[in-house]
């Protein structure tokens, strides 16, 4: 119901005629809900809903690769990927690079593993790695560290809409990743060129004095 007002555009990958997974639904009312109990940051948004994940939530880094492709060329101009994979991939890297060519801003998973190196996409030149915090503003204890990380977000005990009409609460930098997005689209609408926005979000974020390497900037913030 978060997202019956919501103009999107699904596009399956996977076609395997299997039930979606329910994570794509709950970043998705992140970004762009607009019910009372699970607002979203820019409930205008039009999302295109690039499908490369199976039931349980699995998929690799050419189907990946494929979404962004098809996303980009089908006119997306922001890019959530809340999902990533410890190891890098040329055909992945190839298609992250393509997207940032065509003016496009990603925003990516720092990851959940508690490592000091970021997932992929998250970890490639040019796209927006997000971190999570908790709800005092520091690390989350399950978000992933490393050079290069870009911002933190809230991402600890998150309330999103989900399958069956059903609300969930859920920690991740999936979740942080999604906020991020949905001030990426909001930034967009106020007429910022989408090639502006990566570094608009990291110098509008606020230092905590942790560690770049844990927070980035630090912590989200609307401009």
């Amino acid at each position: 119901p978060s997202l019956r007002n919501t103009s999107i555009t699904h596009i399956d990958l996977v076609e395997d005629g299997q039930p979606f997974h329910g994570h794509g639904t709950a970043m998705t009312s992140l970004i762009a809900g607009d019910d009372p109990n699970v607002s979203g940051v820019s409930p205008a948004t039009k999302i295109l809903d690039v499908r490369v994940a199976d039931p349980q939530g699995n998929s690799n880094t050419a189907l990946l690769a494929s979404g962004i492709v098809r996303a980009i060329d089908s006119g997306a101009k922001i890019l959530n990927i809340s999902l990533g994979s410890s190891q890098t991939s040329p055909v992945l890297e190839q298609a992250v690079q393509y997207a940032l060519s065509r003016g496009a801003v990603i925003i990516a998973a720092a990851g959940n593993e508690q490592s000091n190196a970021l997932s992929y996409p998250a970890g490639y030149a040019g796209v927006v790695s997000v971190a999570a915090i908790d709800a005092n503003g520091a690390q989350a204890w399950f978000s992933n560290s490393g050079q290069g990380l870009t911002l933190a977000a809230p991402g600890v005990g998150i309330v999103s809409a989900y399958t069956a009409n059903k609300l969930v609460i859920g920690s991740g930098t999936s979740q942080a990743a999604a906020i991020t997005s949905g001030v990426a689209a909001y930034l967009a609408g106020r007429g910022y060129q989408t090639t502006n926005i990566a570094t608009v979000l990291a110098r509008s974020a606020r230092p905590t004095g942790a560690a770049q390497t844990a927070v980035g900037a630090g912590i989200l913030r609307i401009p």
